[in-house]
C-alpha cells in the first residue's frame, strides 16, 4: 500500500499526467487495484482520464490532499 501512496504523491505532480502502464511498472500492482478509486476521483472532477493517461485537473491540483487520502 505504501508504494501506491508514494507513486500517487509523485504522479499527481506531473502536469502531463501518468499512464496505467507506468503505475503497473512502478508499483508492481495491476491498475485494476486502484481503478475504482480513480473513477471516483474522475467523477468528482479531480482528475481526467484520456485513454490510458490519468491527468490531475486544476481543481485536483488544488485539492491534492483529498486525492491522496484515497490511497492511504
Amino acid at each position: 500500500q505504501e508504494i501506491v501512496l508514494e507513486f500517487m504523491i509523485n504522479a499527481m505532480r506531473l502536469n502531463e499526467g501518468w499512464t496505467k502502464q507506468l503505475f503497473e511498472e512502478t508499483t508492481g500492482f495491476k491498475f485494476s487495484t486502484i481503478e475504482v478509486k480513480i473513477n471516483g476521483l474522475a467523477n468528482l472532477g479531480l482528475i481526467t482520464t484520456n485513454n490510458d493517461t490519468i491527468i490531475p485537473t486544476p481543481k485536483g491540483r488544488m485539492l491534492q490532499d483529498i486525492i491522496l487520502t484515497e490511497f492511504v
